[in-house]
């Protein structure tokens, strides 16, 4: 089985080769590209299927020294899959950067790309608290670096947003590092969650509420989230996919890793207060994509969103006995779910360009002429919305169930509530794309768009023009039972 520090070497060896290549053969720097990521999801891929074949965990320490004194790297079959999704868009969000006509990535993203991606391995791999801090600085460097080497103006600010809200959630971390370190005596998460009753007193507090302030700053949830969503609006398309589906994913896991600590040291105190956060993050979010007409600030409160309820599920795990077990599975299969679809619909954006990406009627534009890319997004928006046959309709039921046989009936009124509105604004921007560009929304006049009408000739009758089977003089009535016949 391959080792996990592999996923941690490949992408710095390629940020370190990529600019030197490109300088020799620029198509070659980029099957290159292509070819590391898609070697990375291999190796994600292959750790999937060994096991759920049954094969135990992987841990390593790096330089041949205990845990303590050097990086403990642990991969499961939840990190696998997590993993696998990924680098599957990241293989896929990398590609969609360099092959676009319209500005396409150079070395210096290509570079930072494969940072950011090495960041995520880590934050998904590591057994430190320490070194989670470490791989946080790293991918918000990097997403920082990536706002900044943007064309627009709008980058730069979203990006300085970004820079301070991140140093601040890696600030506080830190902080409750430290705390921990001088309470438990060690850093190692296994270690902590053991000794979790020794979290007691001031300092003890203290480090769990700054380690708690800091996954919640990073997590984005509403309302103190307008930084994030800044950075998805003006973040180019390529970018907000991999925010959205590899770096938002990645922290879901590290919160999910951390929970333990939380639970056993203050279980009656956090409980709740990530309880209101994820209800918070769910809801808000939802109402305000309602009033959206930019497409990115949309996806960017959806994402938001769909982080919310993952945290929701995380979270009444372990006090629901029924749901407990299922828990974790559910909530990756609610971030496969979210971050594939999202990922997919930024990439659309990608394709059909800014100005054409309104739900506003106001920017009209349709795709149903383009039967591909109608298909792709209808598959993209039902997976999003959670119906059957996609991944998360299962995971949204075990949640609905659990939550009504808990008597839970406030939260269950959330996740139902968000979940209508989401279907809303999604279905109201897809109904936006499908429409024909000739019409122009009114309810009154007998008109019917040009590319949904059946030929003239069908409407011929043999005296004076009437309607083949019937005589009668051609109206929106009779059209419509000709193309029903």
């Amino acid at each position: 089985m391959v080792s996990p520090v592999v996923l941690l070497i490949v992408p710095l060896g390629a940020a370190f080769v990529y600019p030197l290549v490109e300088k020799i053969h620029r198509r070659l720097a980029a099957v290159l590209t292509v070819a590391t990521t898609l070697a990375l999801f291999g190796i994600a891929l292959s750790w999937v299927f060994s096991f759920a074949a049954g094969a135990l965990p992987l841990a390593v320490a790096t330089a041949g020294f205990p845990v303590p004194f050097s990086i403990g790297l642990a991969v499961g079959l939840s990190e696998a899959v997590v993993l696998a999704v990924i680098t599957l868009i990241g293989a896929l969000g990398v590609t969609s950067g360099m092959t676009r006509e319209d500005d396409p990535w150079s070395w210096r993203q290509i570079v930072l790309f494969f940072v950011l991606m090495l960041g995520s391995f880590g934050l998904v791999l590591s057994q430190d608290l320490f070194n989670i801090f470490v791989f946080m600085e790293i991918s918000g460097i990097s997403v920082f670096g990536l706002l900044g080497t943007s064309r627009d103006t709008r980058a730069f600010e979203a990006g300085f947003k970004y820079m301070i809200a991140s140093g601040l959630a890696s600030v506080f971390f830190l902080i409750g590092v430290a705390f921990i370190y001088a309470t438990v005596g060690s850093l190692h998460i296994a270690d902590i969650v053991s000794g979790a009753g020794s979290v007691v007193g001031a300092t003890g507090v203290m480090a769990l509420v700054f380690l708690a302030a800091a996954l919640l700053i990073e997590l984005k949830p509403a309302p103190a989230n307008g930084w994030a969503l800044d950075t998805y609006q003006a973040a180019d398309p390529a970018l907000g996919a991999l925010i959205s589906g590899v770096n938002a994913t990645a922290m879901v896991v590290v919160f999910q890793r951390l929970m333990p600590i939380f639970l056993s040291a203050a279980r009656d105190v956090f409980i709740p207060v990530f309880l209101v956060a994820g209800i918070l993050a769910f809801l808000i979010p939802q109402i305000q994509a309602l009033m959206q007409s930019n497409l990115r600030r949309m996806l960017g409160y959806s994402s938001v969103a769909q982080i919310g309820l993952v945290l929701l599920v995380l979270v009444i795990g372990p006090g629901a006995v029924s749901f407990g077990a299922v828990a974790v599975p559910a909530a990756i299969v609610l971030l496969l779910n979210h971050g594939l679809a999202k990922a997919g619909l930024f990439w659309v954006v990608n394709v059909i360009g800014d100005e054409r990406t309104g739900v506003d009627r106001r920017w009209p534009h349709s795709i149903r002429g383009r039967k591909r890319l109608l298909v792709f997004v209808s598959v993209l928006v039902l997976a999003l919305l959670g119906l059957p046959p996609f991944p998360g309709f299962w995971a949204k039921w075990n949640l609905v169930t659990t939550l009504g046989g808990s008597g839970l009936y406030g939260v269950l009124a959330v996740v139902l509530v968000g979940s209508t509105l989401e279907a809303v604004y999604l279905m109201r921007w897809f109904t936006a794309l499908v429409r024909s560009e000739g019409d122009d929304g009114a309810v009154v006049g007998e008109r019917i768009p040009a590319d949904f009408a059946p030929p003239e000739d069908e409407f011929a009758g043999a005296a004076g023009g009437g309607c083949p089977d019937t005589g009668c003089t051609p109206s929106l009535a009779c059209s419509g039972m000709a193309m029903l016949v």
